[in-house]
């Protein structure tokens, strides 16, 4: 029964005190054909941080031939407990033809520092996706990205201000 399998991994991932013993429960979900199962399994990976480091091939794996919302639950714990190592992977779904895989790696590309050229490149790139949605989404960030980076309030320091207001 899928609804039974889906309450044990979420009991299994809640055990990262017990890393020898949960893991490989949820190495054995991420394979379960119900998405629901296998998503929350990549998921709860996550929080097991560099433990979890074993399961890099196992995540990737999911990465290439999971569903939907496991690829997604799979490329974010990949950059969560390897973040240099998963890079070329959301690169390569940065280049795929499905705009799914393509908005994911959008996300995940924000997450990382600006200062890597390839990945301004890319954001700069996707912001002209032929995909509405995923090039309104990724001018979203960028903008995000800038506006954290460079304060208004830095932009006109001279600003006159009233109980702590500027005006």
């Amino acid at each position: 029964d899928g609804s039974v399998r889906f309450a044990a991994v979420q009991g299994i991932g809640l055990q990262t005190q017990a890393p020898d013993l949960a893991i490989p429960l949820l190495l054995e979900a991420l394979q379960d054909k119900q998405d629901t199962v296998s998503s929350w399994a990549a998921k709860f990976l996550a929080d097991f941080g560099t433990n979890a480091l074993r399961t890099f091939p196992d995540l990737s794996n999911a990465v290439e031939h999971g569903s939907p919302n496991t690829v997604y639950q799979a490329m974010k714990t990949l950059v969560a407990i390897a973040p240099d190592k998963a890079l070329p992977i959301v690169f390569e779904n940065f280049r795929s033809a499905d705009s799914h895989r393509r908005k994911i790696s959008v996300e995940l590309l924000y997450q990382y520092p600006a200062t890597n050229s390839e990945i301004q490149t890319a954001m700069q790139q996707s912001a002209s996706d032929p995909d509405p949605a995923l090039a309104r989404r990724a001018r979203e960030l960028i903008t995000k990205k800038y506006q954290a980076e460079h304060p208004i309030e830095s932009q006109f320091s001279d600003d006159p201000h009233f109980e702590g207001k500027s005006l």
